[in-house]
C-alpha cells in the first residue's frame, strides 16, 4: 500500500550546536556510554549513527554530530547545520544562554536552514536551586516566543544522566512527527488541511449519520486506529475534558464534530501531534482521502497506544524530559484528564504558544 512506501525509511541527522563547554560532547558520550564519562574527552566527536533502536519508529536511523563553536571551525560547523534536519541547540549558564539569541540562532537563519531547533539547557545539576518552572518562565518561554523554529524545549544534566535520552527523543520526534503541518501555533488552531482530514474522518466513522459519534462507534474507532478497547472510565474522562474546553465538544447522544476536532486540538497543541499523525492514515482509507498538504509531511508511524486511554490522552505541558528507557518506554508522558501533571513533561513550542505559563501545570524540577 501507499503508505507502508512512505513508511519504509527515514533517517534523522542531529546537529549538536552550542558555545564551547555547554556539554555537548558530554551528552553525546552520555547518551552512547548510557553513564556519564569522567575520564577527559576529545574536545568534538566523532559523528554517531544509531541503528533503528532508540526512541521512536524502528525504521528510523539517527546519526548525531557534534560540532565545535571555535572561529577556526565555522565553515566546518555551517556545512554541518546545512546537512542536518534538526539541531540541538546546548547552553549552560548565562552567558551561553544569552548567546542562543544573540548568536545562534540568528546564525541558523542566515545560513538558510529551515529545520526544527530543540532547545536545551544543559548542567541543570550546577543550578539545583532553580526548578523547571522558573527556567520555562525566565529563559525558555521569551525566546520561543521570538523565534518560531524552536520546536521544544528541556532541562538535561549529562553528569546525572538526567534526561539525556529524552533530549535525542525530542530531536527525532521534531522531524518525524513535525507540528508544522498540522497546527498554527500562532493562531493557536489546526491548519486547515488538518481539520479537513478530520472533518472526513468523523464522517466515515459516523455510521449512522446522526452527525455524533456515539459511545460505540468511538469504539470502532479506537481499535481501528490502535487495536487496544476503551473502557467507559477512560471514555468518561475524555468527555469531561472536552467539556471543560467546550460546552459543545458533548452531546447526550455522543461526541460531536467540533469536540472531535477539539480533542486532536488537544493533542497537537500540547505536543501530541504525533498522535494526530497517527490517526491520519489508520483512519482514511486511501491516499486521495488525505489532503496533499498533509500526504507530502506524513512521517514514519510510531508505537499504536492507545489515544484515548488514560495514560495516552495525557498531553505534555511543561518543560523537562519525555522518558527514561527508550527501548522499554516509546511514549512521552501526556497530559491527564483530571488535570494534573505528568512527573517528567516537556515543553513543545505549540504549548507554550497556546497556554500561558500559569496554565502549563507545575512540573518538577530537574
Amino acid at each position: 500500500m501507499w503508505i507502508e512506501v512512505l513508511l519504509t525509511f527515514i533517517a534523522v541527522r542531529i546537529c549538536v550546536c552550542g558555545d564551547e563547554g555547554t556539554g555537548k560532547s558530554s551528552l553525546i558520550t552520555s547518551l552512547v556510554k548510557d553513564v556519564f564519562v569522567t575520564t577527559k574527552i576529545q574536545p568534538t566527536l566523532p559523528q554517531v549513527t544509531f541503528p533503528p533502536s532508540i526512541g521512536t519508529a524502528d525504521n528510523v536511523t539517527t546519526t548525531v554530530v557534534d560540532t565545535s563553536a571555535l572561529p577556526q571551525e565555522r565553515t566546518n560547523l555551517n556545512k554541518e547545520i546545512r546537512k542536518s534536519n534538526v539541531i540541538l541547540l546546548v547552553y549552560s549558564d548565562h552567558y551561553s544562554y544569552e548567546r542562543v539569541a544573540l548568536f545562534w540562532l540568528p546564525h541558523f537563519r542566515s545560513l538558510g536552514v529551515n529545520v526544527p531547533v530543540v532547545l536545551c539547557a544543559n548542567k541543570s545539576d550546577l543550578n539545583g536551586k532553580a526548578s523547571t518552572e522558573q527556567v520555562v518562565e525566565d529563559e525558555m518561554l521569551p525566546v520561543m516566543a521570538e523565534f518560531k523554529e524552536i520546536d521544544s524545549c528541556i532541562r538535561t544534566s549529562a553528569r546525572e544522566h538526567h534526561n539525556v535520552n529524552e533530549v535525542f527523543f525530542l530531536c527525532q520526534k521534531a522531524v518525524t512527527n513535525p507540528i508544522a503541518p498540522l497546527f498554527d501555533s500562532k493562531e493557536s488552531t489546526l491548519k486547515p488541511a488538518c481539520t479537513a482530514a478530520l472533518q472526513r474522518i468523523f464522517y466515515l466513522c459516523d455510521r449512522d449519520q446522526d452527525g455524533f459519534l456515539s459511545d460505540q462507534e468511538i469504539h470502532n474507532f479506537q481499535f481501528k486506529c490502535f487495536g487496544k478497547p476503551l473502557n467507559d472510565t477512560e471514555l468518561s474522562d475524555i468527555k469531561s475534558t472536552l467539556e471543560s474546553h467546550s460546552p459543545d465538544a458533548v452531546a447526550p447522544i455522543g461526541l460531536t464534530q467540533s469536540g472531535f476536532i477539539l480533542l486532536n486540538k488537544l493533542f497537537a497543541e500540547k505536543g501530541r501531534h504525533e498522535t494526530v499523525w497517527l490517526i491520519l492514515p489508520s483512519s482514511l482509507p486511501n491516499s486521495t482521502s488525505l489532503p496533499t498538504a498533509l500526504r507530502s509531511c506524513l512521517p514514519p508511524d510510531t508505537d499504536s497506544s492507545s489515544i484515548f486511554s488514560s495514560s495516552s490522552t495525557e498531553t505534555t505541558m511543561a518543560a523537562s524530559a519525555h522518558r527514561n528507557s527508550p527501548p522499554s518506554s516509546h511514549r512521552p508522558p501526556v497530559f491527564r484528564p483530571n488535570g494534573s501533571t505528568p512527573a517528567s513533561p516537556i515543553l513543545p513550542s505549540a504549548t507554550t504558544r497556546a497556554i500561558s505559563p500559569s496554565k502549563a501545570g507545575s512540573p518538577n524540577g530537574a
